[in-house]
């Protein structure tokens, strides 16, 4: 792995009926001055469960992506890229559906669905899986931002930032939909 710019973890909070106004105010209250710098590439992967409405807690919203998007925006990076891999849909359709593909294209940054390739082979330290294929993306981005909202889960009690990432990046197109597949055979 790579150096990590944030070495202790880190969290922000902020209640109250406008979304967005959380938002900006808990990216407010995080140590970010140090963490984006110019020209870096910035690599937001969403919650994009399946084709389900905000609402459902199932996936991010497309009022606050863009709120993120911008923010990420004032801090000069060189290439901000929204990758996703649904797990329960079509990532396309989940985007569609809700207004996302909308965002992506009105705020001119990259898309890429995680759930295909090309892949790099990320070794793992784990008895039981040695390696995993993920989207090369991994290896060219400076900064990864989970974008996820805590709620309750059916399977995981709840549901948080690493969840996001560990069930968002391998890709459907060999774990399968459901990505439910241990392995790639």
């Amino acid at each position: 792995m790579r150096y990590r710019k944030i070495i202790e973890p880190v969290v922000a909070i902020a209640s109250g009926p406008d979304e967005i106004q959380n938002l900006n105010t808990a990216l407010n209250l995080l140590p970010l001055q140090n963490l984006i710098e110019a020209g870096n590439t910035v690599v937001i992967t969403p919650n994009f469960v399946k084709s389900k409405s905000p609402q459902s807690g199932t996936i991010v919203g497309p009022n606050t992506l863009r709120a993120l998007i911008r923010y990420i925006k004032s801090k000069n990076p060189g290439r901000i890229v929204i990758a996703a891999g649904s797990g329960g849909d079509p990532t396309p359709k989940v985007m569609s559906d809700n207004g996302i593909d909308k965002v992506i294209s009105e705020e001119g940054v990259e898309f890429v669905d995680l759930n295909y390739g090309p892949y790099v082979e990320l070794l793992l330290d784990d008895c039981l899986l040695k390696s995993t294929k993920v989207n090369e993306l991994y290896e060219k981005m400076d900064v990864l931002i989970s974008f996820t909202q805590m709620k309750m889960h059916e399977e995981a009690t709840v549901s948080l930032g690493i969840k996001n990432i560990a069930l968002s990046w391998p890709p459907a197109e060999i774990h399968g939909f459901p990505k439910k597949k241990f392995r790639d055979t």
